[in-house]
C-alpha cells in the first residue's frame, strides 16, 4: 500500500482551501504551476518550505517541531499530547500552509520537512508545552489609536511629498 502524497491531499482541497493556501504561500503560484502535482512538488521543495516556516511565530514553530518528532502517520491527539490543547488551532493553520497534510484522519509532513527544520533533538530541547507568555506592558486603546493616527498622518505627508515631486518631474518609467 502506497503512502498518500501531498498532491493527493491538495487535489481533495476545496477552492476556498486552495485560495487560503495561495494567500498564505504566494510563492506557490508564481509562476502558475501546470497542475496539482507541480504545485505539490513546489510546496514540498526546500526553498518554499523555508519561506513558509519563516512566516511562523514561535508557538507555531514549536508545534511544527513537535509534529516532526512524531512517527508518521500521527494524529491531532498525538500532537496535543506532545504539546497541549492550545495547539489545536495551530495544527489547523499548519494544515492550511501545507506544512502538514491530511491522510484520512491522520496527519503527515512533506518528506523533506524534517531535513529543513534540522536536528530534532536540538530543537526539542528548546520546546515549551504551551504558547509563550505575553511580555510587555499593557497599553490603553486610546494610546494605540493615537499612534495609529500619527502613523497615518506621516504616511499621508510622504504621499503628498511624492506627488508634489512627481508633479514637477515625472518619473522616467511613467513617461515611456
Amino acid at each position: 500500500m502506497s503512502t498518500p502524497s501531498l498532491a493527493e491531499e491538495l487535489r481533495q482541497r476545496s477552492d476556498d482551501e486552495l485560495r487560503i493556501l495561495f494567500t498564505l504561500r504566494p510563492d506557490l503560484i508564481s509562476p502558475v504551476p501546470a497542475d496539482i502535482s507541480s504545485l505539490a512538488a513546489r510546496a514540498a521543495s526546500s526553498p518554499s518550505l523555508l519561506r513558509a516556516i519563516e512566516t511562523l511565530n514561535f508557538w507555531q514553530f514549536q508545534v511544527l517541531i513537535s509534529c516532526a518528532s512524531l512517527n508518521e502517520p500521527f494524529t491531532k491527539k498525538d500532537v496535543l499530547s506532545a504539546t497541549n490543547n492550545d495547539a489545536a488551532p495551530v495544527i489547523d493553520s499548519l494544515i492550511s500552509l501545507a506544512l502538514i497534510y491530511r491522510d484520512g484522519k491522520k496527519l503527515r509532513l512533506p518528506r523533506i520537512l524534517r531535513d529543513v527544520v534540522g536536528d530534532n533533538e536540538k530543537l526539542m530541547a528548546t520546546l515549551a508545552p504551551h504558547p509563550p507568555a505575553l511580555q510587555g506592558n499593557a497599553v490603553k486603546q486610546s494610546d494605540v489609536d493615537r499612534a495609529a493616527i500619527a502613523s497615518i498622518s506621516d504616511l499621508l505627508r510622504w504621499i503628498e511629498e511624492l506627488l508634489n515631486f512627481w508633479s514637477e518631474e515625472t518619473p522616467i518609467a511613467i513617461q515611456s
